[in-house]
């Protein structure tokens, strides 16, 4: 998720991508999917955020704020 976040914050939008995907596939967490949400929500990737968002309500994991601004957008 660090390595996402690095990439993202240098204009590197699909290798950040790729970083989160990667991640959440290692360690499947509700904690780590919800990070990944978060970040992917951060980057403008609603499609990406809504899946991860998904995997981590899935697991137990919520952010009910999170949550309310997807699904406003």
């Amino acid at each position: 998720v660090n390595l996402a976040r690095a990439l993202a914050s240098v204009g590197q939008a699909r290798a950040a991508e790729e970083a989160l995907i990667r991640a959440a596939t290692t360690e499947p967490a509700g904690t780590v999917q919800l990070e990944c949400a978060r970040l992917a929500f951060d980057m403008k990737n609603l499609r990406l955020a809504r899946h991860f968002l998904d995997r981590a309500q899935a697991l137990g994991t919520l952010d009910p704020e999170l949550f309310a601004k997807l699904k406003e957008k």
